[in-house]
């Protein structure tokens, strides 16, 4: 095996120390200003220089922007949708409870001067029934607070 030659590699030119070799395409000479791109800060380089990795990050920097926009147009709808909610359950709570308020004070009242039996047995009925409705939406209501 003392026979065995050792191959010599060509010298290749190595760059100067502190400079980039070039990659895929001609580097703009040191402070020249590269294009700038629409929706690009002026201090990014420009994909279009010819180098694939430029284009492959930019486009996956590209899609994560979409991506990013999409979430907070999402996260806008949602909180207007639990807007609309909350107002939609702070009207319809006056509107519910109003009436039955009102049907339970008019039935207590009635009853408290009633003598009739089936009078009495018909505004016992509407009490039952104003208060099976009002309790029902205090139900939903706290299912609503619950859903928060």
């Amino acid at each position: 095996m003392s026979g065995s030659r050792r191959t010599r590699l060509p010298n290749r030119a190595q760059p100067e120390h502190g400079t980039a070799p070039e990659v895929g395409g001609a580097n703009p000479p040191a402070g020249a200003a590269r294009p700038v791109d629409a929706g690009r800060p002026a201090d990014e380089p420009a994909p279009g220089d010819g180098d694939a990795a430029y284009r492959q990050l930019y486009a996956f920097v590209d899609d994560l922007r979409k991506v990013i926009a999409e979430r907070e147009r999402a996260l806008a709808a949602a909180s207007d949708a639990q807007r609309a909610k909350a107002e939609f359950l702070a009207e319809a709570t006056v509107a519910l409870t109003e009436p039955i308020t009102t049907i339970s004070g008019f039935a207590d009242v009635a009853l408290r001067g009633a003598t009739d039996p089936e009078q009495r047995d018909a505004l016992v009925r509407v009490l039952r029934a104003a208060r099976e409705l009002e309790h029902r939406v205090q139900l939903l209501l706290t299912l609503a607070r619950l859903d928060r």
